[in-house]
């Protein structure tokens, strides 16, 4: 808790200094009122602002008879309180706290005063595929898919600092990066660093075509362990697993490449990602390789499309809601599968089949259904098993 403070406070010092350089001390009229961004406070005729908006997320799900020892029931998924703002024109912060889990996500601040570029610094939120990289609040599924989950940076947030290019079609996001600020190590530091890579030669409000790449590289803290195991897609209040890697021992460093394929065409959307870890290990114990991949295609039956940022090169939580009487409805499909065994290793085998059904209220409800049907050949139990699941979310964004 004391390196989350000092990374609070260390973010709010540099961003007053530089609000103090760009604002003189005149008499500035303010203003405070809620707009898409949330309750909005602002200094007219400067670029000051502060925005402060939240997000919770509530589930309910439940299992069928398994031989996986799935918990149903419920789980409040997300609950964030967030503090985004910009002191100058080149200077901005963002403060993302985690009431959930008592935690502190995103503590950066971020100077844009380069043409087409962008600098971060605090505890950042490293780019690493599509999926990951987009907005929790976005999601059209409960989970992201198995193998963005197994193969993707864990803790989704680091001390370190980022770096990104853009043209009017690629963009390049690089950052490296130690443990999050609450994370225990044990002996030396863990350190890391992601590249991503896409290519986006269309992206309006109805059309996009995404083409990426993604590479991460981990050094483990003292203990030289690693542990892979995704949810099955539904995130429990017992955070049960249907494939463990378990403790992986003698670890050197480990990562993941990726590759993306995402493409909008009006209500139709279709998202396509593969994902490959190595490990590399010490003491003569046998080098190892995981994999995975993800096919999602959606629909909008009321006519609107997913909403993507470039050159963020993500999706985004707010859709244009045509009919405001109604709401928008979405339904989709996915596919995944990953495969955790490999030499000495038998994390298992899982494959998940989901069908969702989503109900955009409004910009501020939001409202999902999914049906999994999980098929693990063999579990990390070492026994093959087919599971029906369904779950339900409740989105509340204000």
């Amino acid at each position: 808790m004391k390196k989350q403070t000092l990374i609070f406070l260390i973010t709010l010092i540099i961003s007053s200094v530089a609000f103090s350089q760009g604002v003189d001390d005149s008499k500035i009229p303010l203003s405070l009122a809620y707009t898409p961004k949330g309750l909005t406070f602002s200094a007219l005729d400067t670029d000051f602002s502060a925005s402060l908006y939240g997000f919770m997320q509530t589930d309910a799900m439940k299992f069928a008879q398994n031989n996986q020892d799935l918990s149903s029931g419920v789980n409040i998924r997300r609950a964030r309180l967030c503090l985004d703002g910009q002191l100058t024109a080149a200077w901005g912060y963002n403060l993302w706290y985690d009431l959930r889990a008592n935690d502190l996500l995103l503590a950066q601040v971020r100077y844009l005063g380069w043409k087409n570029m962008q600098f971060r610094a605090g505890q950042i939120s490293p780019s690493f595929s599509i999926s990951n990289a987009s907005d929790d609040t976005s999601l059209d599924t409960l989970e992201r898919s198995l193998p963005v989950n197994a193969f993707s940076p864990p803790l989704g947030y680091y001390v370190g600092a980022g770096y990104n290019i853009w043209n009017d079609f690629l963009t390049l996001q690089l950052a490296a990066f130690g443990p999050h600020s609450s994370q225990n190590t044990i002996g030396r530091t863990p350190l890391g660093g992601t590249a991503r890579l896409v290519y986006s030669p269309i992206h309006t409000e109805t059309k996009m075509f995404d083409l990426g790449l993604s590479s991460w590289f981990q050094r483990p803290d003292g203990s030289n362990s690693l542990r892979v195991n995704p949810v099955p897609e539904i995130q429990s209040h017992m955070s049960n697993k249907i494939v463990n890697s378990r403790a992986i021992n003698y670890v050197n460093n480990y990562g993941s490449v990726g590759a993306e394929m995402a493409a909008i065409y009006g209500p139709w959307s279709t998202q396509i990602e593969y994902l490959q870890m190595r490990v590399n290990r010490s003491d003569n114990n046998p080098n190892l390789k995981f994999s995975g991949y993800s096919l999602t295609g959606s629909y909008f039956l009321t006519g609107e499309s997913l909403a993507y940022s470039f050159p963020n090169a993500d999706f985004e939580g707010s859709i244009n809601i045509h009919n405001k009487k109604i709401g928008a409805w979405e339904a989709l499909v996915r596919y995944s599968t990953v495969n955790l065994n490999d030499a000495d290793i038998a994390g298992g085998k899982e494959s998940n089949v989901t069908l969702g059904l989503n109900w955009y209220l409004n910009r501020h409800v939001k409202f999902m259904v999914n049906y999994i049907y999980a098929m693990a050949k063999p579990g990390s139990n070492g026994k093959n098993d087919n599971i029906n699941s369904i779950a339900a979310r409740m989105q509340l964004v204000f």
